[in-house]
């Protein structure tokens, strides 16, 4: 007669030696477990402290110095030399660029959740870099121009090393996304600023309507009525619905940066459809269509016309400044062919002026449909 409770009563003695000796075992394999994590961490800060002063001194060269070739030059030997105390070959590592040498450098962060991101942009050859932890990573879609893009989203939060409009404007300013290979990388920081920005431009509003002195049609035309129009409600809703300034600062803010990520996602997208589908090999093409894919397609047309009026007047970049000249140029056009055929539609919006600024002056007045159909528009007439 089988018995299972009489079978562990047989062997009390044996199953208790052998116990033991597996919680040995297992405290020992824990025991070094620990010290393998431990030394892996003290790995990731040292090699985080390292990168950091690599970029510092990297950051200050070009501020001071202005020699970008020269700098880039060093920045590449120093990591590459960097890594090489972490198992990394001369040989392996010799023809490496910033791509590949972001991939071995995560590599090493990876047990740790943290994502070094090293990039360039338009029309500079200064290496940029986010170092901070990778709080997000997801696959998404989105329909671009009538095409499903795929690709691989990626937020970093927390920075350690941030890039060089950081450096250079003393933490006023930042890059907040980019793309390469199909993967689109967030620095959630900037949004951050981003929507603090927006709600300290509220807050002051506020201060000079208690103080008499505020007039929206008198206060900087275009570019602050899309604030209005864009984040007027929202921000309207946070206080009411808040119990107290705090409560409603913070609620603003995290449903703006939602907001701005998936407006930008349009824009990054636009990118990925440009480089699989159209090949332009030129910037200022890839850029303009990046704008209209997010004014055709993201969810704030607003302030994306608002962003295309900012790059078109003072972006440095000379991509972002082009595109966004020739889009509100487009926008003109359109609505003044539209005005010639008596469309009812377009009349309230007046184009007349002397210059680009007074003719942007209205553009405020066209509804988020216009928005989107002008766009299409012009995407088309690229195309042709």
């Amino acid at each position: 007669m089988f018995s299972g409770k009489g079978e562990s009563q047989n062997r009390p003695f044996a199953l208790t030696i052998y116990s033991m000796r597996q919680l040995y075992i297992i405290s020992l394999s824990i025991f070094l477990l620990a010290g393998q994590v431990m030394a892996e961490d003290n790995n990731t800060i040292y090699l985080t402290q390292q990168l950091s002063e690599c970029f510092k001194y990297y950051y200050n060269s070009i501020n001071q110095e202005e020699i970008i070739p020269a700098s880039r030059e060093k920045l590449i030997f120093d990591i590459k030399h960097l890594l090489e105390q972490y198992g990394f070959t001369k040989k392996n590592l010799a023809a490496d660029g910033i791509e590949e040498l972001q991939d071995k450098i995560n590599q090493l962060f990876k047990r740790n959740n943290k994502e070094i991101v090293l990039f360039t942009m338009p029309d500079s050859k200064t290496i940029n870099c986010w170092l901070g932890d990778l709080v997000e990573e997801r696959r998404e879609t989105r329909n671009i121009w009538g095409k499903e893009i795929d690709f691989m989203v990626k937020a970093i939060d927390n920075l350690e090393i941030r890039d060089f409009t950081y450096f250079l404007t003393k933490g006023r300013e930042a890059l907040d996304v980019g793309t390469r290979s199909a993967v689109i990388c967030y620095n959630l920081e900037a949004y951050k600023m981003r929507a603090n920005s927006i709600w300290d431009f509220f807050r002051d509003r506020e201060d000079k309507l208690k103080n008499k002195r505020y007039d929206p049609s008198k206060s900087n035309r275009l570019r602050k009525w899309l604030y209005h129009k864009t984040w007027l409600n929202l921000y309207t809703d946070c206080i009411k619905d808040s119990p107290n300034l705090e409560e409603a600062k913070k609620r603003f803010i995290d449903k703006a940066v939602i907001a701005l990520k998936e407006n930008s996602l349009c824009h990054e997208a636009g990118h990925i459809f440009a480089d699989r589908y159209l090949k332009l090999n030129d910037e200022v093409k890839e850029e303009t269509l990046a704008f209209l894919s997010e004014l055709r397609c993201g969810l704030l047309p607003y302030e994306s016309l608002e962003t295309v009026v900012a790059a078109s007047y003072k972006s440095p970049m000379y991509s972002y400044n082009l595109a966004g000249r020739e889009i509100i140029s487009g926008i003109i056009a359109y609505i003044k062919d539209k005005q010639k055929d008596k469309s009812s539609d377009y009349k309230k919006i007046n184009i007349q002026g002397k210059n680009q600024i007074e003719k942007i002056t209205n553009l405020y007045k066209l509804s988020e449909a216009q928005i989107r159909a002008i766009s299409g528009y012009i995407y088309e007439q690229k195309r042709n």
